[in-house]
């Protein structure tokens, strides 16, 4: 991208999304291994995952950037539907994604994802090693810290 004012080039710092067969950006289209192409409508949260491969991502962070209007600060609920959908759209990839309750979202490898289906048929997914998560938040400790200080 250049600049309006002095036509240089601008450095965004903006993430590449993650590169893989299985994703293709022209179309926005998932290529499942059996070969099928799957569209999926919501690539935004997609490439957002991408650009954040394999670390959690806080939902509301998630909402924001997907809302159509960011100062409305998006709908938490309705991202989760988009989650739901986007799932689906996955299965049949080498890529899954997973959700860390009370921490946020991440698209990780299927072969590194541990699926648990509970009493109730819920099935939750957690990446099998270490994760990592991005800062929440404005950058200023908790509660727990605060009060930890005082």
């Amino acid at each position: 991208m250049d600049c309006p004012h002095c036509g240089g080039p601008v450095n965004s710092r903006q993430l590449p999304p993650l590169e893989h067969p299985a994703f293709d950006d022209a179309w926005h289209e998932v290529v499942l291994e059996s070969g099928e192409r799957r569209r999926v409508p919501m690539w935004r949260l997609l490439t957002i995952l991408r650009q954040r491969y394999q670390r959690i991502v806080p939902i509301d962070f998630l909402a924001r950037e997907t809302a159509k209007d960011p100062v409305d600060g998006g709908s938490i609920s309705s991202m989760r539907v988009q989650l739901t959908r986007l799932r689906q759209c996955l299965a049949g990839t080498p890529f899954a994604i997973v959700g860390i309750y009370g921490e946020g979202y991440g698209l990780w490898p299927r072969d590194e994802v541990t699926i648990h289906v509970d009493q109730r048929g819920y099935a939750r997914t957690k990446p099998n090693g270490a994760m990592r998560a991005l800062p929440r938040g404005n950058g200023r400790a908790g509660r727990a810290a605060a009060a930890a200080v005082v």
